[in-house]
């Protein structure tokens, strides 16, 4: 067995830890809430300011303006694809996975098995993939559920935990500013634990969701299809014709072929559209992508 393969198995089996907590009521609603803060506020932010932190970050410098454009590209033709490919599905499950297709779980998923996989690098360029994926699931996103853009709620994002170490990862990065070694071990050290946590978490959710209507719904099995394994495929494509497949596109394809993120459950729940099918959307993929991520990164990413 390769260091891939046991990399992967070893964050399903997370996964199946979480999904067995949750279940037997060891990990509680109030932990679960927990998970969440600690992740979204510590974890997650101090994992991304210390990956900026590294040995070879000067040869990375040259590439930051290309990562963002790369992500520019990305999620200014997603929409324009997810069109085109739900041409046909009735207005309200149509506007879910429309909203799905751009938008996937590079948060609680995307940051830990890109870590994994791509190590520092996978980090960083997944935190810049995160940056313009926010300005865009507050503008383009908030209009597809309401048909209006939330200024507050974008103006919120820039004061965010993860934006912040972003931009401070870059600035420290840039000004080759090194963190105190006792400072970084620390810092590390609970950074680090955003990839149990988020496992955790996915599988306690997983136990949450009421999957037993979903089986039946074949619009769940046709936009999983499409977010998980055509979408990824298309880019995967693209960026083979532009002959770029390095560790910042292979990172953003991963992004790519995550499953629909929570954003999605909680814009539908804001703005009471099509709640409970969201729920199942952000539930199904999640679980289909347990099969569908280690598939693409045995076979295309790697």
């Amino acid at each position: 067995m390769n260091a891939l393969t046991t990399q992967i198995l070893a964050l399903a089996l997370m996964i199946g830890v979480g999904f067995y907590g949750r279940k037997r009521e060891i990990i509680g609603e109030e932990m679960m809430g927990g998970i969440t803060k600690l992740l979204v506020e510590i974890a997650v932010p101090l994992l991304i300011v210390t990956s900026f932190s590294m040995d070879d970050g000067n040869a990375l410098e040259g590439v930051l303006g290309k990562a963002f454009l790369y992500a520019l590209l990305v999620f200014a033709t997603k929409p324009l694809l997810a069109k085109l490919l739900l041409k046909g599905m009735e207005k309200g499950k149509g506007g879910v996975w429309q909203f799905s297709l751009v938008f996937s779980n590079c948060g609680f998923m995307g940051f830990p098995v890109a870590y994994s996989v791509y190590g520092n690098e996978g980090i960083i360029f997944a935190s810049i993939f995160n940056m313009v994926y926010n300005i865009f699931v507050w503008s383009y996103g908030v209009a597809l559920f309401s048909g209006e853009r939330d200024v507050k709620g974008f103006a919120k994002v820039l004061r965010s935990p993860g934006i912040i170490a972003s931009v401070l990862g870059i600035v420290l990065m840039l000004l080759g500013v090194r963190i105190p070694e006792v400072l970084l071990v620390s810092m590390k050290t609970i950074g680090n634990t955003t990839t149990p946590l988020s496992m955790l978490l996915i599988g306690g959710l997983l136990a949450d969701a009421n999957l037993r209507g979903a089986v039946r719904d074949r619009s769940v099995y046709f936009g999983s299809v499409l977010k998980l394994l055509v979408l990824p495929f298309l880019w995967y494509v693209v960026f083979l014709l532009l002959g770029d497949l390095s560790v910042m596109v292979r990172t953003y394809l991963l992004m790519i072929a995550m499953p629909a993120g929570a954003m999605t459950s909680i814009l539908a729940e804001e703005y009471k559209t099509e709640k409970e099918y969201s729920a199942v959307v952000v539930s199904m993929s999640t679980l289909f992508s347990i099969a569908t991520v280690p598939l693409l990164l045995r076979f295309v990413l790697v």
